[in-house]
This record gives C-alpha cells, sequence and structure tokens, in this order.
C-alpha cells in the first residue's frame, strides 16, 4: 500500500522539489500551503504521515501542530517539523509542540527519508486508531472481566485489555498507554484502594481516569475511593446503561485535559521561543523592562564608550563572492565577535552590513569600558585574521553620552543615537586596516596603559577636525 505523505509548505520552490523527490520514490503526495489548509486536508485525507513546516504564514506551523495533535481523529499521525532557521532548542520545541520529529531546511534527502521511513513504522506497527481508547478491566474474577469486556466491545470500545489483580495491573499501566481503568476494589494481594493510591501518586499516570467497580454499595468505600482520585464509582451487577455513560463520560474529560495539556505546553513553547527571539534582537534589561512595562522607555546614558569595527573592502568582497559563501563567512566571524564582547563585559547592540556595533557601561555598570573596548578591537582584529577569508578589520572607539531606545512595532530593534555614535562610526571609517584608533576623550582614559601615538588632526565629516589617536598595545 502507498504511503500517503501531506506537505504543509509555502514556499513553491520547496513544494516542488520535495514533492518531485518524494514521488518519484513512490509516495502518494499532497500539498497544503498554509496551516488553515493543512490542517483541512489532514482530516480529508487522512495521510500516513505530515511534514510541517514551521514558518508559515497565518496559522503557523507550530499552531497547526497543536491543533493536529488535539484532534481526537489527527492525534496519531506522526508530524516531522521542518524549519529553515534552526536555533538552539528548536528540535526540542518542535517535539513539545506535539510533532514527532524534526529536521531542518534545505532537506538533506536521505536523512528526511530515513525519519519518514522511520515514522511510517512506527505508525504502522504501534500506533492505534485515534478514535480506539484502550481501556483497562482490572478485577480478579474471570466472569466478571468476560462481562465488562463483552459490554464494552458491544458499545464500541474494541481496545479492551485485562489485568487478574492489582499488581498485574500496574506493571500493564506501566508498558502501556492506558486512557482508562475500571478497577475492583476486593482483590487478593492487593486491593483496589492500594492501586488507586498507587496509580495517582505516580506523576506520568495520575491523569489516566479510574472508576471503581465492587459490589460494596457503603456510601463511606464510595467516598474513599473519590477522595483517593477516582473519576466515579460502578456498583456490581453492572447497569449497561449506566456503565457506557459513565466510561463515555470519563474518557471525553481525559481528552479535554489532554487537549488542554497539550495547550499549556504549546503556549509554554511558543512563550519560550518569543523570550529566546526577545533575548537575540534586545539587551537583557530591556527585555526585563519589556515584560514588566510593556515598553522600554527611551534614555539619555553618560560615559558610554561606543566600539565599531567594519572589513576594510567588505563592498567589492561582496560583489565578487557567492551570497552562500559571503554569509556564511560573515556569521562565523560575528559569533566570533559576540564571543568577544561577551567576554569583555560589553553589549552587542547590532549588526549593520559589515559593521559590529558594541558598548560599554551603556545597559550595566563597567569599571573600564574604554579599556575594555580596546582589548575587544584587539581581539577582532586578531579573530578576522585567524578565519577564512582572513578579513582586514578596522576598529573605532569614542566615548560620551547616547540616546538609547527601541523603534518598531512589529519588529522591534535597539538602537543608540547621538554625537557619540555618529563621531565613532566616522574615526572607524578613518582607521587604517588592522588598527584601533580612537578619540582624544577615549584615549585620554587608557593614556598610561596602553601603547600608542596621535595621528594628529583628522577631519571629520560634521565634526571638523579632530586630533585621533592610534592604540598599538595594551600593557599587562
Amino acid at each position: 500500500m502507498t504511503a500517503k505523505i501531506l506537505y504543509v509548505e509555502d514556499n513553491d520552490d520547496n513544494v516542488y522539489m520535495l514533492t518531485s523527490r518524494l514521488r518519484r520514490r513512490g509516495y502518494d503526495v499532497v500539498v497544503a500551503p498554509d496551516g488553515e489548509q493543512g490542517v483541512a486536508l489532514a482530516l480529508s485525507e487522512g495521510p500516513n504521515l505530515i511534514l510541517m513546516d514551521l514558518g508559515l504564514p497565518g496559522l503557523s506551523g507550530w499552531d497547526a501542530a497543536g491543533r493536529l495533535k488535539s484532534a481526537a481523529e489527527t492525534r496519531d499521525i506522526p508530524i516531522i517539523a521542518l524549519s529553515a532557521h534552526a536555533m538552539a532548542g528548536d528540535r526540542e520545541q518542535a517535539l513539545a509542540a506535539g510533532c514527532d520529529d524534526y529536521d531542518t531546511k534545505p532537506v538533506d534527502l536521505p536523512r528526511l527519508l530515513d525519519k519518514i521511513e522511520r515514522q511510517l513504522r512506527r505508525d504502522a506497527g504501534s500506533r492505534r486508531p485515534a478514535m480506539d481508547p484502550k481501556i483497562l478491566v482490572v478485577d480478579d474474577n474471570e466472569d466478571n472481566r468476560y462481562t465488562l469486556v463483552r459490554r464494552l466491545r458491544r458499545e464500541g470500545y474494541p481496545n479492551v485489555v485485562v489485568a487478574e489483580n492489582g499488581r498485574r495491573a500496574l506493571d500493564v499501566i506501566e508498558t502501556d498507554n492506558i486512557d482508562l481503568v475500571l478497577l475492583d476494589i476486593m482483590m487478593p494481594e492487593m486491593n483496589g484502594y492500594d492501586v488507586l493510591e498507587r496509580i495517582k501518586a505516580h506523576p506520568s499516570w495520575r491523569e489516566i481516569p479510574v472508576i471503581m467497580i465492587s459490589a460494596i454499595e457503603d456510601i463511606d468505600s464510595v467516598v474513599r475511593c473519590i477522595a483517593l482520585g477516582a473519576e466515579d464509582y460502578l456498583p456490581k451487577p453492572f447497569n449497561p446503561v449506566l456503565l457506557k455513560a459513565r466510561v463515555g463520560s470519563s474518557l471525553e474529560k481525559k481528552r479535554l485535559r489532554d487537549s488542554e495539556a497539550l495547550y499549556l505546553k504549546r503556549l509554554e513553547t511558543e512563550k519560550r521561543r518569543g523570550d529566546e527571539l526577545l533575548h537575540a534582537i534586545l539587551p537583557p534589561s530591556a527585555v526585563a523592562e519589556l515584560r514588566e512595562h510593556n515598553e522600554v522607555k527611551p534614555r539619555r546614558h553618560e560615559n558610554v564608550t561606543v566600539l565599531f569595527a567594519d572589513i576594510v573592502g567588505f563592498t567589492r568582497y561582496c560583489d565578487q563572492t557567492p551570497a552562500e559563501k559571503v554569509v556564511a563567512e560573515l556569521r562565523a566571524l560575528v559569533d566570533r565577535y559576540e564571543d568577544i564582547v561577551a567576554a569583555q563585559g560589553m553589549e552587542k547592540i547590532k549588526t549593520i552590513g559589515d559593521a559590529f556595533l558594541a558598548t560599554a557601561s551603556l545597559l550595566q555598570p563597567l569599571e573600564d569600558g574604554v579599556l575594555a573596548a580596546a582589548r575587544c578591537g584587539q581581539a577582532m582584529i586578531a579573530a578576522a585574521q585567524s578565519i577564512e577569508p582572513r578579513w582586514l578589520v578596522r576598529v573605532g572607539i569614542h566615548c560620551g553620552s547616547v540616546v538609547a531606545g527601541i523603534m518598531g512595532r512589529r519588529q522591534y530593534l535597539f538602537d543608540l543615537w547621538g554625537d557619540t555614535v555618529n563621531t565613532a562610526a566616522r574615526i572607524t571609517a578613518g582607521a587604517e586596516g588592522g588598527t584601533i584608533l580612537m578619540s582624544g576623550a577615549a584615549w585620554s582614559q587608557v593614556r598610561g596603559r596602553c601603547t600608542g601615538q596621535s595621528r594628529g588632526l583628522i577631519e571629520l565629516k560634521g565634526k571638523g577636525a579632530l586630533e585621533l589617536f592610534v592604540c598599538s598595545r595594551i600593557e599587562g
């Protein structure tokens, strides 16, 4: 039998490439361009497996997967999440959202095919139909077990397993996925009360509904069972109408609890992902203020050290080199920059093209910001020379007051403004490759701890002539 795969993807090129390759390997592929249609096709087509792009317009892949996993008709269809923007923890978040596996784009076909086959084997070998909850009947009396199993199957519950005593019941729950337990009270070895206590004390089992069954009609027994966590109570001999109503009610409540738990897990996953994205965009103190007040107030900050680093000849290199190579090499260098800045206690603000902007003493106090910036500049120049394509980097440093705040409503950007920022950028443009150039204000703070020399008065656009200093070596 040909396996049917539902591919939910909004990019036409990705759809064409992957569907043609999957069809050549014998799969029947249906395509949905967004999350809403993906959910609808999953219900109407009943695929054996779903490939779900996470970055969909409208209903995201995360939310579409959550809907599918919360619906009884589709919750057992395996979902492999696909993401072109792999971040740390993405796989764990995809699994927490209900997906069964995770892979990155661009697709590595052999790896993806292996995951598809693994999920399809699992689907064929171990998954049961979504509409067939598994019910465990626990009773030491064989006649009672037979009667209950027969009546449950007559009511449309074919997936029923039995246990003849309490210990065996716990073994079954340990190894199987049980949706409901019908538990007799009066049993040898371990009675129903003890079994119920063990189930409700176990963190992985406590949400399994348990209906107690007994010939004992003493109200104290009923109260004790409910107090221990039983969902309901059924007297013997069994009333078929009552049995059907209470089993159906208990399973429906479990389904709703499972859906709620999945929804809360998805919310937590989305919140964690949102936090990670905010921390990638904004400094930690800005994130904390945004959470507390729903805004970050713009402020003027005094005595801030501003560092710019840019690559000499980058525009020409960019025009003559394949885009993928440029981005990969620049990303590797920026990653190194971020580590260097963090090690010196400075804060990365942003990148502008090939330029990297960092500050000291802006959002957190730093005793000697200019010296930290000089050490960063020295390490950045060395880092650029240590990795391909061995770019020549120049660094400019200035200090003074800046205005800082957040721009944008849909896309946040933490930014700086003011004469100090403009001057630092122009100092950088005047530096030679492989050197650190400082303003007189910055140099005065490290004089005696750094070796360097004055370049004399340099004309800077909008500033006039300023004396600038080359920092050639940091003492100690």
